[in-house]
């Protein structure tokens, strides 16, 4: 897939963060698409449990008017979410 580099390199440091706390289990992939089709469709295909949601804190006009992907996962998730501020 061209440019999926950025996303590889992002999973890769997730993965390691999680390791480091102690995670054993983890399963990553990078998919195109609308990210919270994207997220649903993934969390329903692992049969998740909780579904955790990154959120960059973007509080902005245009944010609020267009819904955030937490937000919207929130919405139309059919399991736990939890949602994560994440460093800027």
């Amino acid at each position: 897939m061209i440019g999926s580099a950025p996303a590889e390199d992002t999973l890769r440091e997730a993965s390691a963060v999680a390791r480091g706390a102690g995670a054993t289990k983890i399963e990553t992939f990078a998919s195109v698409g609308a990210p919270v089709s994207v997220l649903l469709a993934a969390a329903e295909k692992e049969a998740a449990d909780l579904l955790v949601v990154g959120s960059r804190g973007l509080n902005t006009l245009k944010g609020r008017i267009l819904g955030s992907v937490p937000s919207e996962v929130c919405r139309r998730a059919d399991r736990d979410v939890l949602v994560v501020r994440t460093a800027r």
